[in-house]
């Protein structure tokens, strides 16, 4: 891809991401909206603005203010894994495309006529996925966990935040009363509970579509190779001062590292990824921004039509 292709590419992530990110922050208000008039339901019951945990455990009104935080968070779970997915369908069709096209035309300069390249099967399925109802998604993505596309699997993430957001708030919750604090600051506790959680939202959200982004790239390139165009890929940063620079992630001494497509880039300290984002390491993975971008380094002969002599672009 060209600068301005690479360029396009990052600034459709962006733009998705902040649209999502912006409706992930209403659901949380929305659920914390919820919590607090529940907490003010129980404040007004007691009639003073201070209670004590055995005051809210006489009258059972923790144990049910508890159970409404666990409804809660399995609503959150629900609309931020729907949100979310539907920003990785959408980056995944848009990157996978994207690159197919740039591959396509490099070819078509190469061999002087249209050339194009087939779906793969996993691409196929993810193109199917875009504009379908929830009801059908879910079906799609049992296919998606059968062909194991890594790059769709929210489902640990979202478990792992949900289960945070519970601990967090019933901590705030018990402390509170424990320590007797009044409405207000008990409606502050809750509230920076549920900013953290919004926050480990927020954080999935963008490192999954960054993952996302990079993977559909890859998948293209893998895709394009396998129909024999060989592809090289090389690893590029961002080139400002976030650049993550330290030992365990050094990504700034990254740039410009090439591999064949379908080798491992190596990241020191013993971790290798095929492309950014894919360590499986966290400090190198979550919120990267870095890009594999990918050439055409030679073109199978079959595919010549007759041409004469053997085609390679550098």
């Amino acid at each position: 891809m060209t600068d301005d292709e690479i360029k396009k590419l990052v600034d459709y992530l962006n733009r998705n991401e902040n649209r999502i990110i912006k409706d992930i922050g209403r659901q949380y208000k929305k659920s914390l909206d919820a919590l607090i008039s529940r907490l003010s339901q129980i404040y007004v019951k007691g009639g003073k603005d201070q209670l004590n945990f055995s005051d809210v455990a006489r009258t059972n009104d923790i144990a049910k203010l508890e159970n409404f935080v666990l409804q809660q968070a399995d609503k959150l779970q629900t609309e931020n894994r729907r949100s979310i997915l539907g920003l990785l369908v959408s980056i995944y069709i848009y990157s996978f495309d994207t690159q197919k096209s740039a591959i396509e035309t490099e070819v078509k300069k190469a061999l002087g006529f249209d050339f194009w390249l087939k779906n793969s099967h996993d691409a196929e399925i993810i193109h199917i996925m875009q504009g379908k109802s929830d009801k059908q998604i879910k079906r799609l993505l049992m296919a998606l966990e059968k062909n194991d596309i890594e790059g769709l699997k929210l489902t640990p993430a979202l478990e792992r935040n949900r289960r945070m957001i519970i601990q967090d708030i019933k901590q705030a919750i018990e402390r509170g009363f424990i320590e007797k604090k009044g409405y207000t600051s008990m409606a502050k506790g809750i509230q920076g509970a549920f900013d953290m959680g919004l926050n480990r939202a927020t954080a999935i959200a963008r490192t999954e579509g960054h993952r996302v982004r990079e993977t559909a790239s890859y998948d293209s390139a893998m895709n394009a190779d396998f129909q024999g165009i060989k592809m090289q890929k090389f690893w590029m940063n961002m080139g400002d001062e976030r650049v993550r620079h330290r030992p365990g992630a050094n990504h700034v001494s990254m740039e410009g590292q090439t591999r064949d497509v379908n080798e491992p880039f190596d990241l020191g300290w013993g971790i290798q990824a095929q492309y950014p984002g894919m360590s499986g390491d966290a400090a190198n993975d979550i919120r990267c921004r870095c890009i594999a971008r990918y050439k055409i380094v030679g073109i199978d002969p079959s595919l010549k039509q007759g041409k004469r002599g053997g085609i390679t672009v550098e």
